[in-house]
């Protein structure tokens, strides 16, 4: 006895069980290094002016805030002037500088950064950059 073959046997299904656990694993991954990434810099309000958008590479990058009370940060934990100059001293033979970039809060007097820069120029770091917020004042100037 010949059966015959029924139109839905020749049907092809597909799992979409697969992509459904690729996709959640990409939502946690992407929400936690969101979450990871906001904690590296403290809430500041930079100066609101263009900077300087070049980025050096095979530069390591040691950033320091200073908040409105002077007091010295990086990547959100409170931090001394020795261990930023450690930070800042290229290991010997390596060929790569390392840049030191500070964010100071608008709201700081200008005494506290002069007082950094003081500071760094004594421990003998010389080349500092001083962070911007990227955009332009609102009735502007010059």
């Amino acid at each position: 006895m010949i059966r015959g073959r029924n139109k839905h046997d020749e049907d092809a299904s597909f799992d979409l069980t697969p992509m459904i656990d690729v996709v959640m694993l990409l939502i946690v991954f992407f929400t936690l290094t969101a979450q990871f990434s906001g904690r590296e810099t403290a809430a500041l309000d930079l100066p609101r002016t263009l900077g300087d958008p070049t980025i050096a590479k095979d530069v390591a990058v040691v950033f320091v805030d200073v908040d409105k009370e002077g007091r010295l940060s990086s990547l959100g934990q409170p931090v001394e002037l020795t261990e930023i100059v450690k930070q800042a001293t290229p290991p010997a033979g390596a060929k790569a500088g390392i840049d030191v970039v500070v964010r100071v809060d608008r709201a700081a007097p200008a005494k506290h950064v002069n007082d950094l820069a003081k500071r760094l120029r004594a421990a003998g770091i010389t080349r500092w950059k001083l962070a911007t917020s990227g955009e332009e004042a609102a009735g502007g100037g010059s």
